[in-house]
């Protein structure tokens, strides 16, 4: 593998891995900084978007990772794929609750 291309996988990587994580601590400042139970419903949909790109940034970044194990020939274990495929891809947004 070239240098130029392996070094775009690391930078993907990386990428990948630093979106994940401010990702989830947004998700986690706001399950852990609640000041009552239940969310506010502004809280809620805040989380809930950002759940949906937390997740769908754990699925990039486990993609970057498993490629970039590929290209340096390590061997991804059956546990590594299990992880990756056990992460779903982006959710579809639910249907609007009907208004009665």
């Amino acid at each position: 593998m070239k240098e130029h291309a392996l070094k775009q996988l690391q930078n993907e990587l990386f990428t990948a891995s630093v979106l994940y994580m401010d990702l989830s601590g947004a998700v986690c400042e706001i399950l852990t900084e609640s000041p009552a139970a239940p969310l506010t419903s502004a809280d809620r949909a805040r989380l809930i978007h950002l759940r949906r790109q937390e997740m769908s940034a754990l699925k990039a970044y486990l993609s970057a990772r498993l490629r970039l194990m590929t290209a340096l020939s390590i061997e991804t274990t059956r546990e590594i794929r299990a992880l990756y495929n056990a992460v779903p891809g982006p959710e579809p947004h639910p249907p609007a609750r009907a208004q009665f």
